[in-house]
């Protein structure tokens, strides 16, 4: 007896090693299925990239569009660029880093304030999310953004419960806030988070209102050197917070007129109004993302099946944790998903709404926990996080294929010399394409008997270099069809034209043409 328990913690420890293992192999293979990586052109990517190349070579450069200011994305990138070289495995390190970091801290603070079984099933709930998984593989804002505001909202949690170090807790919480603040504006959101829980009192025999000054010393470690170093640059200590709000001088595909000339961006309806937005549900501008929330696929369920273990928990006899907590982290998914909608009147995309993700997991974790005391509720958590990773695949599955367009532009260009032709954008997408391509690219407009490159992709406006008269001198294969298609094929499962050839109609195509007379 004195052997086994003293065997207790090595084989408690071995099980969530374990069950750790297994969830970060389980979003490898989702990730394996399809991964995004560098797109360019129209897509944030490009403008990363653009300034981490420049960063790469010579160093730190004060920037003139929010890409280029988001110091937390461009730095990471271009240290990755320094090291292993202008390559898409290179460009996908820092996302797939991130993502590592998300569910380690996910996993282990969830393990360490409500055991092992709440800390898989909040990690899952992750890790069966689409909109997580793309932006694995992408230079994009929104894992950085996510994963500083589980950092912050962990150390919070902790600074309530430890018994021990409260004030390095704050100061993390601080920390990490300034940090998510210096990545995107959108986390204005955590701070007022924050704020709430100073003006609601939360855990105020802990957290008396004056320990929240370490918050402001953490938040101000990282606030202060970014001011001073703005105003030594351009003057204006508070140069990124104006660049960000003129985001919408940018033109954007996404935005009704493309651009926004209106003075004031925060609080403007008629912003809020121009935006497209994503998902099935088109009722009205004010509430369509809320109700996407549930609807949009890329979600993967998150927000369906948390709301649905949460109504059933309650139904039943919900634990203590779940009755505590239930309101605050409903606060803060309201708080986060408001400010984007109506503070901030950002493009309402799923990617966007990333760090409220993070309190749905936890709470249809602790939903789950209590669902747990009975079959039929175990039974209804199985199904919820099956019905997850079942969307999860099928969705990383038939997803566009992304493939390698800068290898593809190298063999067409192959079959001809001189000067090819390209929009800009399409010089965006061939960023990672050797010098061998790069060095005969163009942007200037094609003249007769020339060869231009274009690059179709499901969704984007015509480039504008090809024409009608041009001749077709080479095309890209197919892509392959999705991995579920392909296995039904293999297996002999009768399998419609239409589904079988949905992945292809949907990748990106290189066409190398010559110009023809105009």
């Amino acid at each position: 007896m004195q052997a086994s328990s003293s065997n207790r913690p090595t084989t408690h420890y071995g099980r969530g090693a374990a069950i750790g293992l297994a969830i970060a192999l389980l979003a490898a293979m989702l990730i394996a299925i399809n991964p995004v990586g560098y797109i360019g052109g129209h897509w944030d990517d490009g403008r990363y990239l653009a300034t981490a190349q420049l960063w790469a070579t010579h160093g730190p450069q004060l920037g003139h569009d929010h890409w280029a200011l988001r110091a937390t994305v461009v730095g990471p990138a271009a240290i990755a660029i320094k090291l292993f070289g202008d390559t898409r495995p290179a460009l996908m390190l820092p996302g797939l880093l991130l993502l590592v970091a998300l569910l380690a801290v996910q996993f282990a603070a969830a393990w360490r304030a409500f055991g092992l079984a709440v800390a898989s099933i909040a990690t899952l709930a992750l890790v069966t999310t689409p909109a997580i998984l793309f932006a694995a593989t992408r230079l994009t804002a929104d894992l950085t953004e996510t994963l500083f505001w589980a950092l912050a909202l962990w150390s919070y949690w902790f600074a309530g419960t430890a018994t021990r170090h409260q004030r390095l807790w704050l100061l993390a919480t601080g920390l990490a806030t300034g940090l998510a603040f210096a990545t995107r504006e959108t986390a204005v959101g955590l701070c007022l988070v924050l704020a709430l829980g100073w003006v609601k009192g939360w855990r105020s025999d802990r957290l008396p209102r004056r320990v929240y000054g370490w918050i402001a010393l953490g938040f101000a470690a990282v606030a202060l050197p970014e001011l001073i170093s703005f105003a030594l640059a351009s003057g204006d200590a508070f140069y990124r917070v104006r660049v960000d709000l003129a985001h919408v001088k940018i033109a954007s595909t996404n935005l009704d007129g493309l651009t926004f000339a209106g003075h004031q961006v925060l609080l403007n309806p008629e912003l809020m109004s121009r935006w497209h937005g994503a998902g099935p549900i088109r009722l009205h501008w004010a509430i369509d993302p809320w109700l996407n929330l549930f609807a949009n696929p890329g979600y993967g369920l998150g927000f369906a099946a948390t709301a649905l273990a949460v109504l059933a928990a309650f139904r039943r006899a919900p634990s203590a944790p779940l009755r505590a907590l239930c309101g605050p982290l409903v606060a803060v998914i309201v708080i986060q998903v408001a400010v984007v909608l109506y503070v901030i009147a950002t493009d309402p995309k799923p990617r966007m709404f990333m760090p409220s993700l993070l309190p749905a997991a936890l709470l249809f974790a602790l939903a789950a926990q209590s669902l747990g005391t009975n079959r039929a509720g175990r039974a209804l958590v199985a199904a919820l996080l099956a019905s997850k990773l079942i969307l999860t695949f099928i969705a990383v599955d038939f997803a566009p294929a992304q493939p390698d367009v800068a290898a593809q532009a190298a063999t067409a260009l192959a079959l001809a010399d001189g000067p090819v032709h390209v929009s800009r954008w399409t010089r965006s997408q061939l960023a990672l394409a050797p010098a061998s391509v790069t060095d005969r690219l163009t942007t200037a407009p094609p003249l007769a008997d020339t060869l231009a490159l274009t690059i179709e992709r499901p969704g984007d406006d015509d480039d504008g270099v090809h024409a009608a008269t041009d001749t077709l001198l080479w095309r890209s294969p197919p892509g392959r069809a999705p991995l579920s298609v392909r296995a039904m094929q293999v297996l002999g499962v009768p399998v419609t034209a239409t589904i079988a050839l949905s992945s292809q109609r949907r990748t990106p195509t290189v066409n190398l043409y010559r110009r023809g007379a105009n």
